[in-house]
């Protein structure tokens, strides 16, 4: 019951300031100064209007003050909720994106094996042509120097190795992470593009082009990924 007969009371009194200020407009647009006389009326009217202004600005402090404070409470109520989410999704994004780096991982170590298998085998049917010719079997040499030139082919092409499992709604983003910067061997320009004083923006823009290929002098970084998921 206090409540409604404060918020009446409350309604009563911006109906009465609703009223005076709709009257001071009028007056203003109403004021025209022939004399001195009308200078200095006109003068106490602004300071007038300056009485009714505070008035209005007391009355919906205590009222913005309320619903501040209101909207805080909520604000940080959905924020108590959403931070754990938000961890919860970098911690998972995380361990998504450190599998993926180990697949990564053991893909280029199987690709560098079956390089240096095919390498291996080229040296041997090299030497396997060396002594056919030695031996006098033309064709046994001309057939094992075929299968070296074919296993050299294979140790310089990119082998393929398993492709990356394809999740629905997910993709990746290869990047780079900078892990040190030593400004004592930081170059002051590198590759046409100013870094010092040191910049990460700039140098991560640099590493990013060249595909995680460049070697900056003092800088070092690591392979990452970014990872994106669409909401089911």
């Amino acid at each position: 019951m206090a409540k409604e007969t404060e918020l009446m009371v409350q309604t009563e009194q911006e109906a009465l300031l609703e009223k005076e200020v709709s009257s001071v407009e009028k007056q203003a647009a109403a004021i025209v100064i022939l004399t001195d006389e009308d200078l200095i009326k006109a003068k106490q009217f602004v300071a007038g209007i300056k009485s009714v202004t505070k008035r209005v600005e007391e009355f919906w402090k205590p009222i913005l003050d309320s619903t501040y404070r209101a909207y805080k409470t909520v604000v940080d109520r959905k924020k108590s909720m959403i931070e754990p989410l938000s961890n919860a999704e970098k911690t998972a994004k995380k361990e998504i994106a450190r599998y993926v780096q180990e697949q990564e991982r053991k893909r280029r170590e199987e690709a560098e094996r079956l390089r240096r298998l095919a390498q291996e085998e080229m040296e041997r049917k090299l030497n396997e042509a060396a002594q056919a010719e030695s031996e006098g079997d033309a064709a046994g040499a001309e057939y094992a120097m075929a299968e070296a030139e074919a296993y050299e082919s294979a140790s310089l092409a990119s082998i393929p190795t398993a492709a990356p499992a394809k999740v629905d709604g997910m993709s990746r983003r290869k990047t780079w992470k900078i892990k040190e910067i030593d400004l004592s061997k930081l170059p002051c320009e590198f590759a046409g593009v100013i870094l010092r004083p040191a910049d990460e923006s700039a140098i991560a823009n640099l590493i990013k082009a060249s595909k995680g290929q460049i070697q900056i002098p003092g800088v070092k970084y690591e392979e990452d990924y970014i990872i994106s998921v669409k909401a089911s």
